[in-house]
Formats: structure tokens, C-alpha cells, sequence
């Protein structure tokens, strides 16, 4: 079944149903993520495997000249290149239960919508679906598909715990909250047919209501 077929036919479900329950899976933001991570830690630990190598150059030929630098820059080198790739896969394991949870079942109905183990989200608490750059530090930024929240909506997840909040979506840079509910990887679907059916059922469930 191709993703055009897919989507006609959980629009078709939707609108006979009233609600529709789908399988999730890893966002397109979540996705480059967890490549520009892996890209990062690879570079990590290579610098610190340059720098052993460094090292052990330097303490062979540490009498002709420059090369007993080496040793410096080596140890310089791998230590940082060690340090990086450590917090890196460290920042990937503290988020494991907020990555798994992307493939969690998307359920969208006439209230509103539950994703990644939230919700139920009301639609009349989002805006139409858009495309943004966010920027982030620590977390999940970055080129998103988003529903901006509303302000009483972004008071309430202030209101949730924190494993709660990271689940809405991307908390900018120097923010203390999170004004955007990061759209859902939907399997079978497209990023773009994904921000269409988002945008279909908010505007034909939506009140309009907005703060």
C-alpha cells in the first residue's frame, strides 16, 4: 500500500469512525537527531583514538624534535575526544524512554490527540500545523513540524512533570517553556502527509479558540 493510499484511507476511517488509532514511529526531527548524535560521537571517539596514536608516536621518537609535542596534543586530544563521546552516548541514554516512546500508537479524535504515551491534547489548545526552526540546546530542535500551543495550553504542561513536558515537544534555547507540540512520525505516512492530516483534523475539530 503506497503512502498516498495510506492516507486517503485514514482519512476515510476517520471521518466514518470519528477517531483512529495509529502506529507511530521516530519523527524526521527526532531521526536527524539521533544521525547528527551518532555522526558527533563517532568523531569523538576518533579524535581520542588520533590521540593515542599521538602518544605512542611521540614516546617512540620523542628525541627528534617537534614530535615530542605529540605526546601533549595527544593526551589533549584524546582526553576531550574521550570526554565528548561520553556525554554524547550518555545524553542518548538518558533519553531512551523519551526515544522509545515515539513509537508509541497515535490516536486522533474529535477531542484531540494522545502521542508518545501523552495526552489527550485538546485540538482547540493548537494552531494550525507549520513548519519551524527551533532552536535548542539539549533536546529534540532543530527543522520540526510543529503545532504551536496556545497559551493556556503551554501553562498546563507547565503544570506536568518533567518526563511529561519532553514528550510535548522541543524547548527553544533560554525558554522555560515549551510552545510547540512536535508532530509524530506516523508509519506508512510522510512528513508531509503526516503535517496534512494533522492540518485536516485540527481545522475540522477545532473551536478556533485561541489565546
Amino acid at each position: 500500500m503506497d503512502s498516498m493510499t495510506g492516507l486517503s484511507s485514514i482519512l476515510q476511517r476517520l471521518e466514518f469512525q470519528g477517531s483512529v488509532t495509529l502506529p507511530g514511529r521516530p519523527s524526521e526531527a527526532l531521526s536527524r537527531w539521533r544521525r547528527k548524535r551518532s555522526i558527533a560521537i563517532g568523531i569523538s571517539f576518533a579524535a581520542a583514538g588520533a590521540g593515542v596514536v599521538l602518544i605512542i608516536i611521540g614516546a617512540i621518537v620523542r628525541d627528534v624534535g617537534f614530535w615530542s609535542l605529540s605526546i601533549i596534543v595527544g593526551a589533549l586530544l584524546g582526553v576531550l575526544g574521550l570526554f565528548v563521546g561520553v556525554i554524547l552516548v550518555g545524553v542518548g541514554l538518558l533519553w531512551r524512554e523519551r526515544i522509545a516512546s515515539e513509537k508509541l500508537p497515535v490516536r486522533l479524535d474529535a477531542v484531540g490527540i494522545s502521542l508518545r504515551g501523552i495526552g489527550h491534547i485538546p485540538w482547540r489548545d493548537l494552531r494550525a500545523p507549520e513548519r519551524r526552526y527551533v532552536p535548542v540546546k539539549n533536546d529534540i530542535g532543530g527543522r520540526c513540524t510543529v503545532m504551536p500551543l496556545t497559551q493556556r495550553a503551554q501553562a498546563r504542561v507547565r503544570m506536568q512533570p518533567g518526563d511529561w513536558q519532553l514528550r510535548v515537544g522541543p524547548r527553544p534555547y533560554l525558554s522555560f517553556d515549551q510552545p510547540f507540540l512536535l508532530l509524530p512520525g506516523v508509519q506508512g505516512l510522510s512528513e508531509d502527509e503526516v503535517v496534512r492530516l494533522f492540518h485536516h483534523v485540527w481545522s475540522t475539530f477545532s473551536t478556533g479558540y485561541q489565546h
